[in-house]
């Protein structure tokens, strides 16, 4: 009798156990699937489909430099004589310095206009180089998706960031084979007094102009590689949906575009005027 009512207590712990392991999996499963439910925008307010004009950049850093430098060391012979100083502005043909021994010298000449700077390195070594002025600019990488955007001749902003200043520029090199998956891409500016050789800047290039369907972007939800938008009229019926595992149900797919600023180019899905949910 003793054995009988220990295997029965034995029993009801057991069904005590498991029942309380039930409710805390259910009541988990309960949180995880309003936690799901939650992770869906509130879509409490109302937008319009509209069209509006968007613009699509390619944009970069970099620093201002010469894209032709020209190098006049020789390191077979010293130094005998210099006729201009570091800084100072040379023209072609100009003499910069000569160069040689007891029983032979040499005067090197600039081949271009620009400015000589005297450059120190290594072992107290001293690069001379003349940097031309006439093709001057700043270089940048890109990728594969924005390299294919870009063609010579493109006009260009670039930013001066510490004259807090922009000039036009024009796109003159794109390069052909990436590194480190990257394009270079050259884009040239005037030269200006104000302006000095390894000041920061960021260049912006403009790429397209186009009248589009957009809606903002807090209407936009990105579910398993798609991206829906809620219109008015399935509103009341997302609010009471209880089936958490199909709520795309009561969305309407969308092919998008470009994302400017809070703007989403809708490619199809929509038309315009049509009434949709999204965030404050």
């Amino acid at each position: 009798m003793k054995k009988f009512l220990k295997i029965i207590i034995v029993l009801l712990i057991i069904a005590g156990a498991c029942f309380g392991l039930y409710l805390y999996i259910s009541g988990k499963v309960k949180k995880n699937m309003e936690d799901y439910n939650s992770a869906w925008s509130a879509f409490n307010k109302e937008y319009v489909a509209k069209t509006e004009k968007v613009v699509d950049y390619v944009k970069g850093s970099g620093e201002i430099t010469s894209f032709n430098i020209k190098y006049l060391n020789d390191e077979n012979y010293p130094i005998k004589d210099k006729y201009v100083k570091d800084g100072d502005t040379v023209t072609t043909k100009q003499k910069i310095m000569k160069i040689g021994g007891d029983y032979e010298t040499k005067t090197l000449t600039s081949s271009i206009n620009g400015i000589y700077f005297e450059i120190p390195g290594d072992m107290n070594r001293m690069t001379y180089t003349i940097y031309d002025t006439s093709d001057i600019g700043i270089e940048f990488s890109v990728d594969e998706r924005d390299v294919v955007k870009l063609s010579i001749g493109q006009k260009a902003i670039v930013k001066i960031v510490v004259l807090n200043k922009e000039v036009e520029g024009t796109v003159n090199y794109i390069s052909k084979l990436p590194q480190s998956g990257k394009y270079k891409v050259r884009v040239n500016i005037p030269f200006g007094e104000d302006i000095r050789f390894g000041f920061g800047s960021t260049v912006k290039i403009t790429v397209e102009e186009k009248t589009v369907l957009t809606v903002p972007y807090s209407c936009i939800e990105f579910r398993d590689n798609k991206y829906y938008v809620l219109k008015k009229e399935n509103k009341a019926a997302y609010d009471a949906n209880e089936d958490y595992w199909n709520e795309t149900r009561y969305f309407t797919e969308v092919q998008i575009g470009t994302i400017n600023g809070n703007s989403v180019e809708i490619v199809s899905g929509l038309a315009e005027g049509e009434i949709i949910m999204g965030d404050e």
